[in-house]
């Protein structure tokens, strides 16, 4: 009976390390998920800006197709977007690259201007 002695002690304090450990854990994988959700939401901003560029850019080459070059754009949530149109005749290559924080994200749009119709021949993300 003796040797029972403090036995439920030892138990407790074995049931509260464990405890504590996973909280740590529990608590840690929240940290990471809320790191990656907030990476996530500034590349997002970056894409926002890429393709509010490349939208930019369209209309531009509508309204002067042979003499738009590109722009360097600040957008009020604090993201830039470089856009690029190469001079010359058509099919053209349209680069926009939207900068949030320290996430880049690029956009290349294939248009052809033909009849005075402008048409959109490939958007894609840029890796």
């Amino acid at each position: 009976m003796k040797a029972n002695k403090g036995q439920a002690l030892v138990s407790l304090l074995i049931l509260m390390v464990v405890m504590v450990m996973v909280t740590t854990v529990a608590v840690a994988a929240v940290l990471v998920n809320s790191q990656n959700t907030s990476k996530e939401e500034i590349g997002n901003l970056a894409l926002a800006a890429a393709e509010s560029g490349a939208e930019n850019a369209l209309l531009r080459i509508l309204r002067d197709p042979y003499g738009y070059s590109g722009d360097e754009l600040s957008l009020p949530n604090g993201t830039t977007v470089s856009i690029l149109v190469p001079i010359g005749n058509f099919p053209k290559l349209v680069s926009a690259v939207g900068k949030s924080s320290y996430f880049t994200r690029t956009l290349k749009v294939g248009v052809n201007y033909s009849n005075n119709i402008l048409s959109v021949t490939s958007w894609k993300e840029s890796y």
